[in-house]
């Protein structure tokens, strides 16, 4: 069960069930996701210390107009800090994946995570 997935009809866990499924963002077993959902891409990478300002500048000059093209795409921000960089960026069904960055750029290769958002 991801909590990338809407709700649909209840469950069979019954309508307190789904309550609570709505809230937390999750679905009940059984119920699939649609091609009109959001989903949230946090990607992130640790970078070499001394290469950030690289690290940041291949992100928004590469690795972002690589994906950005994608009619799926609704739109990315880029924080840094002194040692990562996050990358969340919109969806509008199956992301993209972002590019590997050079190896010589990280500390550890990147993660990510996808996230629906939470009616509440």
């Amino acid at each position: 069960m991801t909590g990338r997935e809407r709700l649909g009809s209840p469950g069979p866990e019954g309508p307190d069930q789904d309550a609570r499924l709505a809230r937390t963002g999750q679905r009940s077993p059984g119920q699939g996701r649609t091609t009109t959902d959001v989903i949230v891409r946090m990607w992130e990478v640790r970078g070499e210390p001394d290469r950030m300002p690289e690290l940041v500048g291949w992100v928004c000059e590469a690795a972002l107009p690589a994906v950005e093209y994608d009619p799926r795409h609704a739109g990315s921000e880029v924080f840094s800090a002194t040692d990562r960089v996050v990358v969340i960026s919109r969806w509008r069904g199956e992301p993209r994946p972002l590019p590997d960055p050079p190896a010589h750029l990280v500390a550890r290769p990147p993660h990510s995570w996808d996230f629906a958002p939470v009616d509440r």
